[in-house]
Formats: structure tokens, sequence, C-alpha cells
């Protein structure tokens, strides 16, 4: 059980709380924001792609990729060229 606020809620009910609110569960929040800051990276500096998965928050290069192709249907070295 976690404090939220002075009151206490479990865990079921927290990520329903989250749905119900923000339309996604926590994990799809947390990977869109970690796939945001990757697109700005991305398209903003000449870093390696390891370098940006790694301050996204991603410690798989190729999980990475995957997920970058499954967002946008392109490798993260061709989002670079746009």
């Amino acid at each position: 059980r976690q404090a939220v606020g002075g009151a206490c809620a479990g865990r079921w009910t927290l990520r329903r709380a989250f749905r119900r609110f923000l339309h996604t569960t926590p994990s799809a929040f947390l990977i869109d924001m970690r796939l945001d800051y990757a697109f700005r990276l991305l398209q903003s500096s000449r870093l390696p792609v390891s370098l940006i998965a790694q301050k996204s928050g991603f410690s798989d290069t190729s999980y990475f990729c995957k997920v970058i192709r499954k967002a946008t249907g392109r490798s993260p070295s061709k989002l670079r060229c746009l």
C-alpha cells in the first residue's frame, strides 16, 4: 500500500485511477515520456543512438530501436534525417 495525499491506496486502485484520468496505463505513459525525450535528442543532437537510448531510460539499445520502430515505422537513424 502506498500513501497518496494522506490516503492509502493499493497498486490496482492507483492504476485504475491513472487510467481513468489519463486514458493510459502508467507503463505506457512512462514509455511515451521516454520516447518524447528520445525524439527530441535524435533531432537536436548528434549523440550516438546507444547514448540516446541510455539517456532516455532504455537500458537495451536493441529494445529502444524496436520501440521506436513500432511507434513510428522508422529506425532511429531515419528519424534523425527528418
